[in-house]
Formats: C-alpha cells, structure tokens, sequence
C-alpha cells in the first residue's frame, strides 16, 4: 500500500482604489507555504500589481467617440509558483520482495534519491493589452501582449543508472521565456427580430524558449523530446539525413540529435458562428 499526504498553505490580500470609475490600480500578494519541500523551508512570496484606464471616458475622446465607442488600456505585472508532487524532495524506496530459500519476505530497493534543496518554481509576467468597440459595440477588439520569465524551472534531472534509482530526482535547472500576442474580434454581423448572427476570430502566438539548463547537458524530456537550451521546451529531436548518394546507395546521417519540430504550435487560430434563431 501507498500513502501520501500533503499541506499547502497561502494567505492572500488585495487592494483596488478607483479614480472617478475610469481608472484602476490593483496591488495583491500572496504567500505559500507547501509541505512538499519540506517542514524548514521558507514561504514564498508572490506580488502582484496591474492598473486599468478607459481612455474613452475622458473628455478630449468626444471628438473621436463616434468611431470608437470605447477605449480601454491594461498593464499588469505579477509572479506565479509552483510545488511539485508530495514527497518529491524526499528520498524513497520501492518495495521488492524477494525470495531465496523459498520463502518471500519483504525488501526493497531504492526509488527516487530526493532533493533537499529543491525550490518552488517562480515565474515573472508581465502583460500589457488594448480593447475596443466600433460601429455601436457591434464589433468588438481585444489585443494582448505577454512576456513571462520562469526561472528554478523544475524538472527531472538525469542521474547515472549506475546509482541505483528506479526514478531520476527533481531539481531547479532550468530557465524559460513564454512571449506572445492574442487578439481577437468579436463582430455581430446580423441583429434580426428573430434571427442573431454573431462571429469570432481569434488568434494567438507563442514564443517558448529554454534559455537555461544550469550547466546540465541537454538530456531526454520525453519519449522523443529532450531539454536542450536555444529551443522550445521538450523539442522533438531525431537524426537528421543530411545527404544521399543515390549512385552509390549511401546515406550520411548525423550522429548526433537534432531538433526536428516544436512541441507547442507557434501560432493558433479559430473562427467561431453563433446562430440565434427566435431569441432561443
């Protein structure tokens, strides 16, 4: 049998102060407390600050307000963390029975080595957007910035089989930059007495990089993906065919792995219909 148990702890406070319902200002903070890392760790700490300014309520917008309804900027910056899995940071052991003189007993062997120094995984995100409505709110605009650093990345650090672990330990290593674009418009092409047609258009990009791999060589990730630095997290890799002598019949292949393809698309879309028939 198995047994594990975890506590998490946060507390978390927020204050928003408003000027004349057209501007925000937003400060948060949180902090946690996981027992995955162990009873002495410390508690992390995570801040959070954002703010908001509808443009079009201002006055000098009058002029411009009947081509767009209304204007609205958005900027935060805040820190995330993450806990792995109980008992991640602790040496254990696998259970294996054995048998030698004809009777089983009980024995074991050693599982996951455990990291007393592993940490929570802190990322940094900063994020800055538009919205905005033509056309009396009948189409609709949203376009967003996002750049978000992760660093302590926690991920399976290889060991030597030699060693003896059934299971490689988690460690922090790694460094990892997600930053993109999302947009989308929202248009109600047909207002009907009985008949409402409304479309969307979304899109979003992503660039994910590993930046950082702490000084470890890159090593397998997955099945067919490996963590090497320059490329996205988990890229697929293979050994490429570089050349082909169709006289001869050779192929050069390289001895080495290469990155063959990402593991996050680069760039998404969607087009959405709704149909209302009789206001149902």
């Amino acid at each position: 049998s198995s047994f594990t148990e975890q506590t998490q702890i946060g507390y978390m406070t927020q204050l928003q102060v408003g000027f004349e319902n057209r501007i925000f200002l937003q400060a948060a903070v949180r902090v946690d407390k996981n027992s995955a890392f162990g009873e002495a760790s410390d508690a992390f700490v995570l801040p959070k600050f954002g703010g908001t300014w509808t443009i079009s309520d201002e006055r000098f917008f009058e002029g411009v307000s009947r081509y767009v309804n209304s204007l609205r900027l958005r900027a935060s910056w805040g820190t995330t963390g993450r806990s792995p899995a109980p008992g991640e940071a602790l040496s254990t052991l696998v259970a294996a029975p054995y048998n030698i003189t004809g009777t089983t007993v009980a024995g074991a062997n050693p599982g996951n080595p455990g990291n007393n120094d592993l940490r929570p995984e802190r990322g940094t995100e900063f994020e800055t957007g538009i919205d905005a409505s033509f056309w009396n709110d009948r189409v609709t605009t949203e376009l967003t910035y996002f750049d978000k650093k992760t660093t302590d990345l926690i991920i399976r650090k290889p060991i030597p089989p030699s060693e003896g672990f059934s299971t490689n330990p988690l460690a922090n290593i790694g460094e990892v930059i997600n930053r993109g674009f999302e947009a989308g418009v929202n248009v109600s092409a047909l207002q009907l007495a009985n008949l409402e047609w409304d479309v969307r258009l979304g899109a979003n990009t992503l660039h994910n990089e590993l930046t950082n791999l702490g000084g470890v060589d890159p090593f397998t990730a997955g099945s067919r993906t490996r963590a090497m630095k320059g490329e996205q997290l988990g890229v697929y890799v293979s050994k490429k065919i570089k050349s082909i002598d169709e006289a001869s019949g050779v192929v050069t292949v390289s001895d080495t792995l290469e990155p063959v393809g990402n593991l996050y698309p680069t760039l998404e879309w969607n087009l959405t219909n709704s149909v209302t028939l009789l206001r149902n």
